[in-house]
């Protein structure tokens, strides 16, 4: 799109990026990245006067509303365009922007029965005067579960689903035209599940924002600045890519990054038309812009107000159990409260991180608040990125810790369960009160017993400190009694020891005098004697000590000035060898220097090579994910759709991608639906529900029930899916089951009780077999091929003897049991009960043991994995439980049916699991990685009632209530590419690859000899 002159001009004042907040209906020219999506949502709008339009948190859900699919309505007629959102006052909320847009002033009711009468007939009496159609969108529809905790009221709960009941009543009302338009997170969808009537309204219109490539991000980042005539270099918009990478919530950090480029450039520019990566790089980039603009906001703040500024902040976030940042928005009212300030410094505080061109909190900057309206953060990325804020967030987790510790322990002391504090605890509780200074507001958002949890801390510090003080008394009161009775002792003693040193001395120093003299009269007399005779000696010998001083003199004069010659050698010597030594050590290091530098630049050089591939590897399976989701929008050439779900297959399998991926198992199952047509894996037997299923062991045969009393028996080794008739023209058959060695099949007919067939014997006729209970609705044989064990409507399990053909109570129940399951050891019996209870019997002595209680959400199905290792349940909101049978522990909570689990079964190599709803689908997981999402096949209809997998694990059927009751699919992707293979006539032109692959890409031919013998 071309600006004019005159729009140049007046641009240069404006920003092309908007920041944090989402595009408006007037930016839409601005708006890029996500073409293409917008006839989509239209059509199915149009089609089903509602769609929901569900992405991750900064995904662009908002702007592709208000800038793409808004104005393409509007080109479609005249239209009333109405946005709310529901915030804590859903109804209200409403109310107001119907009364703005239809110009109107109708008072809300309090009561939701004459609310909803009363938009309604604002809608229907505008549509009589104006014919205009009305077009309501209500943006951040997860705000309704959001504010739920907010809102004061008692019937909130109430409230949210009126609330959406009356957006399914709007929809399918026909008095008036109303389109509904939903914004939601991803992760609230589960939400919704609890509006049976609201979930199928969802199920039936819907739209993922899909991810954004790198292509798109690109667009993001130059087309906006060509609106202005403007350009950004290359270098930049390949630096900018690089560090967003395909995080799709770097996207509101991406738009504020830029918006504070194109500011600073603007401001410095001096006229230059291209944006540089200095200009970025001033800003701080993606990693510093959000930080430092939050930070200028921060200074602009006085030292009281910055004080409230960190309340309010950490007021308005928490840690999850995933241990990251989560908005918790708050009222006005309450953050003055919590922050010990007045309404109007809030206000002050919040308007200046929403001014303009900043968006840190909500409402925007154009909307007023007062009191009663309730602040939340814009974006989730503030948290992680704004460093203060990161701070202010792990330091009201830790605070938000240490107060629910403190009131734990204040709730067990009042009823005499645990003591008062002492240190080291009760230190680290002090120094959180002295530093936090919380009050009342704030802790009643953590636990409300605030006035208990302070007078618990108060009282542990004043017990403390008393029994220290009392220690000290008692301290001084002993040492003082020691030093007066020390000092008595000690004069006495004093005293003793003067008298006895005294006298002592005199008597040795008496003795020592005597001594004395007698010694020195003895040394006399000897030194007279010795001194004669050395005087003798002396005379004699005093010549010849001159003669040989003058000997030893000479030579001690040339020894010395041997020893100094031999002293300076020596240095000399050693000052060389140091030197050698020297020069060998520089050489060897210089010589290890050169070979670990070559080392390094031969490391440095095969992780660029490794980080290349990576990066190549990363972009190819991207590819391959993109090519198998746009092959499932094909639906006339069926040729360009099988060659794109297969080399989408080719690229995902040569660069070592997931073997169980979603889009590329989904892109082959819907080329085979079309190559062959959409029954080509449906099989015909059954003309009434298929309710339950079962497979011989180690064969691809197996066995199926139903509605219309009849069982038959299915081969799948060929193509052509024939069946036996085993019985027909009986009741419904509620449930069969076969033995692991195939010898027998158990069938419970309803109120005709158990039968048995006898597969190896000639004859196939029944055997009517009377237990206690004539209602069977489960069945579960035992590894020993003899034992089976059922359950039905009277609360009594049985245990069969099949040679014998009689059972006899095995327990008996306090509520129905849904489902049985023996383990692989034939050991435990495993039952679920309709009171939410999944309980275990010993089956040697019917001792029962309780794993877990949900009356709520009871689980409707369970069965124990080949190798014993784990225990599915399946529950009634569509959840699926894994525990492990070592210990009862609950590994993992698979989420994704949006109602009841009806069946489901493990892989023989324990590695996939299937299941069965009554939401219609069957689900696909791979137990390898807990986290990774189920493939969805929604190709039956009606309730599926059971799911399998066949033989080896290749294959799994399904089974519903209405046609197509039963159909069979391959496992693994491989499969089905084996099948596209020869049914596809061409290779893909280089037209078609430029498209679909990407021109930087090499060009490849689909159909090879080599493909087609690895297939």
């Amino acid at each position: 799109m071309a600006v004019t002159s005159s729009q140049k001009k007046s641009n240069n004042k404006l920003n092309p990026y908007p920041g944090l907040r989402p595009f408006t209906q007037e930016e839409a020219h601005l708006f890029f990245g996500r073409e293409g999506q917008v006839d989509n949502v239209v059509n199915s709008l149009l089609k089903n006067k509602f769609i929901a339009v569900i992405g991750s948190s900064g995904s662009g859900k908002s702007s592709l509303i208000y800038c793409g699919v808004l104005s393409k309505i509007l080109e479609k007629g005249s239209w009333n365009v109405i946005t709310t959102r529901p915030g804590n006052m859903p109804f209200e909320n409403l109310n107001q922007s119907v009364n703005a847009i239809l110009k109107k002033t109708s008072p809300l009711d309090q009561n939701p029965v004459s609310a909803k009468e009363s938009i309604s007939e604002l809608l229907k009496s505008d549509f009589a005067n104006s014919k205009k159609s009305s077009v309501i969108v209500i943006d951040q529809f997860e705000e309704l579960f959001r504010f739920s905790s907010m809102g004061g009221d008692s019937d909130s709960i109430i409230a949210r689903k009126d609330y959406a009941d009356f957006i399914v009543e709007l929809v399918n009302q026909d008095e008036f035209p109303v389109f509904i338009i939903i914004t939601m997170r991803s992760d609230f969808i589960g939400e919704c599940s609890r509006y049976q009537n609201f979930t199928a309204l969802i199920n039936k219109s819907n739209y993922l924002i899909p991810r954004m490539s790198r292509d798109n991000f690109k667009s993001v980042i130059e087309k906006p600045v060509k609106i202005f005539g403007k350009a950004i270099e290359e270098a930049l918009v390949q630096k900018i890519l690089e560090e967003v990478g395909d995080d799709q919530d770097q996207l509101p950090v991406l738009q504020h990054a830029l918006m504070r480029t194109w500011n600073y450039w603007m401001e410095n520019s001096s006229g230059e038309k291209t944006i540089t990566i200095s200009d970025y790089e001033k800003i701080g980039g993606i990693e510093r812009a959000l930080s430092d603009h939050a930070n200028e906001a921060y200074d602009e703040l006085n030292p009281t107000e910055k004080i409230a500024c960190e309340k309010i902040f950490r007021s308005l976030t928490e840690k999850g159990l995933d241990n990251k940042g989560v908005r918790r928005p708050g009222k006005v009212s309450n953050l003055a409260k919590i922050s010990e300030s007045s309404v109007e410094q809030v206000i002050k505080i919040v308007n200046i991180f929403r001014a303009e061109g900043r968006s840190f909190l909500t409402p925007s900057i154009s909307i007023s608040i007062d009191e009663d309206s309730v602040i939340d953060l814009s974006h989730e990325a503030l948290m992680r990125i704004w460093d203060r804020l990161n701070n202010w967030v792990e330091e009201e987790a830790t605070a938000v810790g240490m107060y629910k510790r403190l009131a734990d322990s204040a709730a067990n002391y009042q009823v005499g369960k645990t003591s008062l504090w002492r240190p080291p605890d009760l230190q680290l509780a002090i120094n959180w009160r002295n530093k936090n200074n919380p009050n009342l507001a704030w802790a009643e958002r953590h636990n409300p017993a605030y006035e208990r949890t302070i007078v618990f801390l108060n009282t542990s510090e004043e017990e403390y400190e008393r029994e220290e003080n009392n220690k000290i008394r008692l301290q001084k009161l002993r040492l003082r009694r020691t030093r007066v009775f020390a000092l008595i002792l000690g004069s006495v003693a004093i005293i003793s020891l003067v008298m006895f040193l005294w006298t002592r001395q005199l008597s040795v120093n008496l003795e020592q005098q005597i001594v004395i003299a007698e010694t020195e009269r003895n040394t006399a007399e000897q030194k007279t004697i010795e001194a004669e005779q050395q005087k003798k000696i002396a005379q004699d010998n005093m010549e010849i000590a001159q003669i040989e001083r003058l000997r030893a003199d000479t030579a001690a004069y040339l020894a010395e000035e041997k020893r100094l010659e031999a002293v300076e050698s020596a240095k000399i010597a050693a000052t060389q060898t140091r030197r050698a030594e020297l020069n060998l050590i520089r050489a060897n290091e210089q010589s290890d220097l050169a070979i670990k530098n070559a080392q390094e630049a031969l490391n440095q050089q095969k992780a660029a090579e490794a980080a290349r591939e990576q990066a190549y590897q990363q972009r190819m399976l991207s590819v391959a994910k993109t090519m198998a989701v746009k092959s499932q929008a094909i639906s006339t050439d069926k040729d360009l759709k099988a060659l794109l779900s297969l080399q989408a297959f080719r690229f995902n399998e040569e660069y070592k991608g997931e073997s169980f991926d979603v889009d590329i198992y989904d892109g082959l199952y819907s080329s085979l639906k079309l190559l062959l047509g959409n029954d080509y894996n449906v099989l015909k037997g059954h003309n009434n529900a298929v309710r339950s299923l079962t497979v011989l062991k180690g064969s691809n045969s197996f066995f199926t029930s139903g509605s219309d009393g009849k069982i038959l028996k299915w081969d799948i080794d060929s193509l052509e899916y024939k069946y036996s008739t085993i019985i027909e023209g009986r009741n419904i058959i509620e449930k069969i089951a076969a033995t692991s060695n195939g010898k027998y099949l158990l069938a419970a007919e309803n109120r005709k009780g158990l039968f048995l067939f006898e597969l190896n014997s000639q004859n196939l006729l029944p055997v009517e077999m009377t237990g206690l209970d004539m209602n069977i609705r489960a069945i579960a044989p035992a590894p020993d091929n003899n034992t089976v064990f059922t359950c039905g409507l009277n609360n009594i399990i049985e245990v069969w003897n099949l040679k014998e053909k009689k059972s006899e109570k095995f327990a008996d129940t306090q509520s129905r049991i849904n489902d049985l399951s023996v383990s692989v050891d034939g050991t435990i019996l495993a039952g679920a009960s309709k009171d939410g209870k999944v309980i275990y019997w010993q089956i040697s002595d019917a001792s029962a043991t309780e794993i877990k209680s949900d009356s709520l959400n009871p689980v409707q199905t369970l069965e124990f994995s080949p190798d014993g290792k784990y225990l599915a349940c399946g529950t009634i909101d569509g959840g699926i439980q894994i525990f492990n049978t070592s210990n009862n522990k609950l590994v993992a909570n698979l989420q994704g049916h949006m109602a009841r689990v009806t069946d489901f079964s493990f892989s023989s190599d324990n590695n996939f699991l299937v299941s069965a709803s009554y939401d219609n689908t069957v689900m696909f997981w791979n137990l390898l990685d807990f986290t990774s999402p189920p493939i969805v096949l929604t190709d039956n209809s009606g309730f599926v009632f059971a799911a399998a997998f066949i033989g080896d694990g290749n294959y799994f059927v399904s089974g519903s209530a209405e046609d197509p009751r039963l159909i069979v699919r391959p496992s693994l992707s491989a499969i089905m590419a084996s099948k596209v293979y020869p049914l596809i006539n061409r290779n893909l032109s280089q037209e078609e690859w430029n498209i679909y692959v990407g021109e930087g890409i090499e060009y490849k031919k689909t159909k090879t000899r080599i493909l087609e013998q690895k297939l």
